[in-house]
């Protein structure tokens, strides 16, 4: 997708959620409608985006699409590991909550309960703060990221976020090819998620 193709994208969805609200107002709307509108004009957008992403592909492209996901997937994961120890190691933090909150991979709304469930309501926020920073990061460092480590390489940054909410930045920066991949990224990454933040909790660390 170009950026042609995104920002008048982008402007359409931000104003029919906005009409949205407006029409029917929070009154009218509890907390669970509004989340559930968003959710819908999500899976509206990554539909849109998929869609032209798709158009694009190539039959050589598609053949070694999982190949390529897989290998981010595993550099994603272990990324992420190695980032949590270190982190525990120099700010001198419990070990099992930055590597609880490193596991997230950006899946915040995942994260935060899981965590805070096992480790208590401010380890929770923490786990939470930080895969939502991650999401945050990826939009601002990502372009920079393709162009001194690669388009398809630096699609780590964005860990389970790259099948959705980055996934359009993704298409117009890197175009089609590296977006398919993004995508199986970000699927394999968020099936990954739950086993792994639950593993880590149940660790005797």
């Amino acid at each position: 997708m170009n950026k042609t193709t995104l920002i008048p994208l982008s402007l359409v969805t931000s104003f029919l959620a906005g009409l949205s609200v407006s029409l029917f107002g929070p009154a009218a709307l509890g907390a669970d409608e509004l989340v559930m509108l968003g959710e819908w004009l999500l899976f509206l957008f990554i539909f849109i985006v998929s869609v032209d992403v798709g158009a694009g592909l190539s039959r050589r492209v598609i053949s070694s699409m999982g190949r390529d996901a897989l290998v981010l997937s595993l550099a994603t994961v272990l990324g992420s590991v190695a980032a949590g120890l270190m982190l525990s190691g120099l700010l001198g933090l419990d070990a099992k909550l930055t590597l609880s909150s490193s596991m997230g991979m950006g899946w915040y709304s995942l994260t935060g309960p899981l965590v805070a469930a096992s480790l208590g309501p401010m380890a929770g926020a923490t786990a939470f703060l930080s895969s939502f920073l991650r999401e945050l990061f990826t939009f601002i460092a990502y372009p920079t990221a393709a162009r001194f480590a690669g388009a398809r390489n630096a699609v780590v940054l964005g860990g389970a976020t790259t099948m959705d909410t980055t996934l359009a930045m993704i298409a117009a920066c890197a175009g089609p090819e590296v977006a398919s991949v993004s995508f199986l990224h970000g699927l394999i990454i968020s099936v990954i998620t739950p086993f792994a933040v639950s593993f880590v909790l149940s660790l005797p660390i």
